[in-house]
Formats: structure tokens, C-alpha cells, sequence
């Protein structure tokens, strides 16, 4: 029953992430061509879309082979992004070069790369998702993980016994990381948000491009605190609360800790570089 509802959590996840890219997608090649028609960023879009939805039947199925592709198109998009940002804040000129190759605004970029970023984090690091996929490929280790484990090691299935406060403690720690990825999240894009206001009112700001880096690291800060959130929920039920399930989400807290020192070291970095250009 646990590993039947972790199938359905990873495949309700994989399908709203897929259409929010087709969406995103359709909608900002149709809103860029009106506000600076261009055959590059026409036909960027347009191989986007039609790409991702090939894709999206054989990543259903579990393709070793689609996921690699949709991970070269999403790195891809990224370095699209990247440098479309560079052209804007570097001079007028490049302002206009990005125009033709599509990127006639600020927020049309980032929103692309953010939905292409929420959906490299889908298929990469969310645990139910990688579940699912092994399951449509009837990969015999990731066919019934949970039996395995019971197998191997029976006490991992152990229920924990916890007393009432214990379990207030439980349930408040779930809130607490929930509302942490939320805010986490948000906080990361009103700073994108507010990148584009800067760099919109001038292009030539360093400031605009380094809120900006801010920001997307800030979003990935909390789409990472996602996976301990989505490992610690179970818990909250006395049915899947076993020694196992602990096990998973204290392994989970853990390597969101070593994302979370390194993408700290870059955002005390960002944060530096920032008050240097404010001294000048």
C-alpha cells in the first residue's frame, strides 16, 4: 500500500511537471513572437514543445534513453538562458542580439528556465518519481523496493511506537520543512522578479544579473529542502511510520545538508560580489 501510493505521488508529480513545460512552452512562443517576431526563437519553441512531447510517452515508460535526452535538452535551456542574460546586460547591441534569437524581455527567459529546472529536478532527485520510473521499466530493484528492504533487513519495517507529544513534535517538523520549501521558493522568485526589474531598467547593471543568480539559487535551495519534505510526510501516518521510512528521510536531511553548504558557500559569494559593485 505505502509503495503503491509513493507510485501514484511520482507519477502525478512527472505528469505536472510535463505539462506545465508543454504550457509554458506554447504559451511564451506565442507571447515572445508578439512582442519581437523571430525565426530562431519561432523555431526554439516550436522544437521545445514538439521535443518534450515526444518525450513525455517514453518517459512515462520508464526510458533510460528519453531521460538523457530530456537532460541535454534542459542543460541546453540553461545555457540558452544563461547567455541570452549575458547579451542583455552587456550593451545595446547585445540587447538587440538577443531579440533575435528570441529572448526579447528578461522574465521570458527566466520563466522557461525555471519550469525547465523544476522539471531536471523531477526527473533526477525526487526519490517517488525514480520509483515510478523503475516500475514502468519492471526494473526488479526498484520493482518493490519496500518488500526488499523487508526482505534484507525485516526490522526497517518495524512501526515506531511514538508517544503523543513525540508525535506533535513529528507533525510540527513536517509543517515546519513544508512551509521552508515554500518560502524558500517564493523568496527565490520575487528576487528574479526583482532581477528583471533591474535589469530591465538597465541593462548595463551588474547588480540586476547577480540578484538574479541569487534568486535561481534560492529556488534550487528550496526544490532540494523538497526531498527531505517528501521523505519526512510519511512519517506523520502511524502506518508508515517504520524504522525504515525514518532511516530514508535522516538520509535525505543529510544530503540536503551538503547541497545546502555548497550552494551556501555561492550565495555567500554572490552576496560579497554584490557589496563590492555597491561600495564602487
Amino acid at each position: 500500500m505505502v509503495h503503491q501510493e509513493r507510485l501514484e505521488i511520482g507519477e502525478k508529480c512527472f505528469v505536472s511537471a510535463i505539462m506545465a513545460v508543454l504550457a509554458t512552452e506554447a504559451g511564451l512562443t506565442v507571447i515572445t513572437s508578439g512582442m519581437h517576431f523571430s525565426w530562431l526563437g519561432l523555431l526554439l519553441g516550436v522544437a521545445g514543445f514538439c521535443l518534450v512531447l515526444g518525450l513525455a510517452n517514453r518517459l512515462y515508460a520508464g526510458s533510460r534513453q528519453a531521460q538523457m535526452i530530456a537532460l541535454t535538452w534542459i542543460g541546453f535551456q540553461i545555457l540558452y538562458a544563461a547567455f541570452a542574460l549575458y547579451l542583455m546586460v552587456s550593451s545595446a547591441h547585445g540587447v538587440e542580439t538577443a531579440q533575435q534569437i528570441g529572448a526579447p524581455a528578461v522574465w521570458p527567459v527566466l520563466l522557461r528556465v525555471l519550469v525547465y529546472l523544476s522539471l531536471g529536478w523531477v526527473l533526477v532527485r525526487m526519490p517517488t518519481v525514480r520509483d515510478f520510473f523503475a516500475e514502468k521499466r519492471g526494473d526488479v530493484k526498484g520493482h518493490d523496493i519496500l518488500a526488499q528492504k523487508a526482505a534484507i533487513a525485516p526490522e526497517s519495517s518495524t512501526t515506531l511506537d511514538l508517544t503523543s507529544d513525540q508525535e506533535e513534535k513529528l507533525r510540527g517538523l513536517a509543517r515546519y520543512v513544508r512551509l521552508s520549501v515554500g518560502a524558500l521558493i517564493i523568496l527565490g522568485v520575487l528576487q528574479i522578479l526583482a532581477s528583471a526589474v533591474v535589469i530591465g531598467l538597465n541593462s548595463l547593471n551588474p547588480q540586476g544579473l547577480l540578484v538574479l543568480v541569487q534568486g535561481l539559487l534560492t529556488v534550487v535551495l528550496g526544490m532540494a529542502l523538497g526531498a527531505p519534505s517528501n521523505e519526512i510526510r510519511p512519517l506523520e501516518s502511524p502506518e508508515q511510520r517504520t524504522k525504515g521510512q525514518l532511516l530514508n528521510a535522516l538520509g535525505s536531511l543529510l544530503k540536503f545538508y551538503r547541497v545546502q553548504v555548497a550552494i551556501g558557500l555561492v550565495l555567500a559569494a554572490v552576496l560579497v560580489a554584490r557589496f563590492v559593485i555597491t561600495l564602487r
